[in-house]
């Protein structure tokens, strides 16, 4: 978990997630087999919000984002999160 409250994430556009996960049958995204991105979410890509409270797991809470929960791979700076995990 790299964010922290407080902090600004933008969700990844739905074409860039979609190029890394697998589209269920419902039409939702596989993260990984704990974490989807659900297709209602599909309404937050692009946005910049604000992360709110502690994560919960894998998950964060997000301003403006009602219950959904989001995940590191599903922010514009994943593939940045990956290069600094190798380093």
């Amino acid at each position: 978990m790299k964010h922290k409250h407080g902090d600004h994430v933008t969700i990844r556009d739905w074409d860039d997630l979609t190029r890394e996960f697998k589209i269920t049958s419902v039409g939702s995204l596989e993260i990984n087999e704990n974490i989807i991105f659900n297709k209602h979410m599909r309404q937050f890509c692009g946005k910049t919000l604000k992360v709110k409270g502690i994560p919960i797991g894998e998950n964060y809470s997000l301003y403006g984002c009602g219950d959904w929960r989001f995940s590191d791979e599903m922010f514009t700076d994943w593939g940045k999160i990956n290069i600094d995990k190798e380093r």
